[in-house]
């Protein structure tokens, strides 16, 4: 054929569009695979919040953050404006990167952010408990009591509790890398937790009535209940379940940027 390959160019279509029904971008945008660089979280869609430690700009390693940034397109900015609730931002922690500090006690110090957490939401986060206690400590989540929450729970003196549901295997004072959603569907629930590579899969129902939420905590439930004492380096939440092969590209992310 003269010119070579791609000289040449046909178009096939269907003889008919009857039956075909329009489906919304699934999963992971591809525009990352072009550049060779690992996926980011806003390669994928559904992202309403992401806070990332390592983006916190112009204030010093030591000093009360009252403001920490959405770096989704939803501009959830996390906030405290009372000082005594402030956590902590430092530079250096974990792998060359900063984190915040919530350091507990008998005021939490916590941030929340204006965005709505349901029982289709993704959630995870960065963290590092300071201590193993037998406190319930929450780490991101819902601000109602029956809203979708990634806690570090009491039973088993370090176990992760998503909404209700226990995973009995212990946390450790160790940087890791969560991810928790909840699928519900036609009365039938189960709930799916991802530490650090290793997901468990628990066929279990939710505590509470789990309503919408439209705000999200991080680092205690309120000012005086399930108080963090640890580390957070980076919240993400996403508006829906994430598919498998998202999960697992989000965890080589957290995993590989933190050395966890």
């Amino acid at each position: 054929m003269a010119g070579g390959i791609g000289a040449q160019s046909f178009t096939v279509a269907p003889e008919s569009t009857a039956g075909f029904i329009a489906q919304p971008p699934s999963v992971t945008t591809f525009a990352a695979f072009g550049t060779g660089r690992p996926l980011w979280p806003s390669d994928i869609t559904g992202l309403i919040l992401w806070l990332p430690a390592d983006q916190i700009q112009g204030i010093t390693s030591g000093a009360s953050l009252s403001n920490w940034t959405d770096s989704s397109a939803s501009a959830s900015h996390a906030t405290q404006p009372s000082a005594v609730s402030q956590p902590v931002f430092f530079i250096n922690i974990q792998n060359g990167l900063s984190a915040v500090s919530f350091g507990g006690g008998s005021i939490s110090q916590f941030m929340q952010s204006p965005t709505s957490v349901v029982d289709t939401s993704t959630l995870c986060v960065v963290a590092r408990p300071s201590v193993l206690t037998t406190a319930n400590e929450r780490y991101v989540g819902g601000a109602a009591g029956s809203s979708l929450r990634l806690i570090k729970t009491g039973a088993g003196a370090g176990s992760l509790t998503l909404s209700g549901n226990v995973i009995s295997a212990s946390l450790g004072a160790v940087w890791q890398s969560l991810i928790g959603s909840f699928v519900s569907s036609a009365g039938s629930s189960a709930a799916t937790i991802s530490q650090s590579g290793t997901t468990f899969f628990l066929a279990s129902t939710m505590s509470g009535s789990n309503v919408a939420s439209g705000l999200a905590n991080i680092g205690a439930t309120s000012a005086s209940a399930q108080t963090l004492l640890g580390w957070i380096g980076e919240v993400m939440v996403f508006n829906r379940n994430l598919f498998e092969i998202e999960r697992a590209s989000l965890e080589s992310y957290m995993r590989t940027k933190w050395a966890i």
